[in-house]
């Protein structure tokens, strides 16, 4: 008999053996237990696949391991999409950690809450200490269109879509761009955001975990954030409150800014790296702007953070 779970969990992986099985235990210690984790093991070339066989996990039945050659993050999310047999869908990356509530949090939400398509939660911005998990930043947002506009224009953190947002299945008809991958998650949620709404669970119950290997910022999403402004409609632009120039401007020093981040990896002499990275061509009002912003988006996570310090211990520490 086919197995019908209440909420399925899309996961998709590459090469990530070393925090795939933090990820995992934090699937199973959910205080809700009807769910399925379906694993796209997306062609990694490290112990991802041995390792599973040899854990815990690979004994329990709610947990489904689906291997492919490397086709790319969206296009393994859209595999484990397509295998969902359940009411809802949640979503999470393999470096990200679930507080043992949050399923259980979103479900009730959305069942009382008939309105809305599916729900978001709060998350921290959190690094893997000797001790456990340190919490540098709070990310909270009331608004979804608030919160879209300030992802849009790189004035704000994402939404940590692919780790938060849990839906009704029945409510799904997007899928993810197979030509994006580093912004995939974004143009998901403008597109689910067209036609339905997006509630807003107001307690952080994911960990957004920070460490070296991470893909927003690498040189190879460059083409990713190219091709999806480029091809951002007006009726977009409309309905989270932007601005065609403004926003055109933000996106180019956004991308100058990735280059600069990147010189490090480039083979060149000091010499070279010093004059790329205070070129007019990469530096320019625009990018000072956007680092004015990074660093004021970063000390509004950490204030929100401390205003919210006591239900954070309460919560994470309980």
């Amino acid at each position: 008999m086919t197995y019908h779970p209440r909420i399925s969990i899309v996961i998709p992986t590459y090469n990530g053996a070393q925090t795939l099985f933090d990820t995992l235990s934090s699937v199973q210690a959910q205080t809700f237990s009807d769910w399925q984790a379906i694993i796209i093991v997306d062609g990694s070339t490290d112990d991802t696949v041995s390792n599973f066989q040899k854990s815990p996990f690979s004994i329990d039945p709610r947990f489904r391991l689906v291997i492919q050659k490397n086709m790319g993050v969206s296009h393994a999310r859209n595999v484990g999409l397509d295998l969902c047999n359940s009411e809802y869908v949640a979503f999470l990356d393999h470096d990200d950690i679930w507080h043992p509530t949050k399923l259980e949090t979103q479900y009730q939400f959305l069942e009382n809450n008939y309105l809305y398509a599916g729900c978001t939660c709060w998350y921290l911005i959190s690094q893997q200490g000797p001790q456990g998990y340190v919490h540098r930043r709070l990310v909270a947002y009331r608004s979804m269109d608030r919160a879209m506009n300030k992802w849009l224009s790189f004035l704000g953190n994402g939404l940590l879509m692919p780790s938060t947002l849990m839906i009704r299945r029945d409510m799904l008809k997007t899928r993810f761009s197979q030509k994006l991958n580093a912004i995939g998650d974004l143009q998901f949620m403008v597109n689910l955001l067209q036609s339905n709404q997006i509630g807003i669970v107001h307690s952080p119950l994911a960990l957004y975990i920070q460490h070296e290997n991470q893909m927003h910022m690498s040189g190879n999403s460059i083409s990713d954030y190219e091709d999806f402004y480029k091809n951002l409609d007006e009726g977009v632009l409309q309905r989270f409150n932007l601005k065609r120039n403004k926003l055109n401007a933000r996106v180019r020093a956004h991308l100058n800014l990735i280059q600069v981040v990147n010189l490090s990896s480039y083979k060149t002499s000091v010499r070279t790296r010093i004059e790329m990275v205070f070129s007019s061509n990469i530096w320019n009002q625009h990018v000072l702007a956007l680092v004015v912003n990074i660093f004021m988006k970063r000390m509004s996570g950490y204030l929100v953070r401390i205003k919210y310090n006591g239900a954070i211990k309460a919560l994470w520490n309980s």
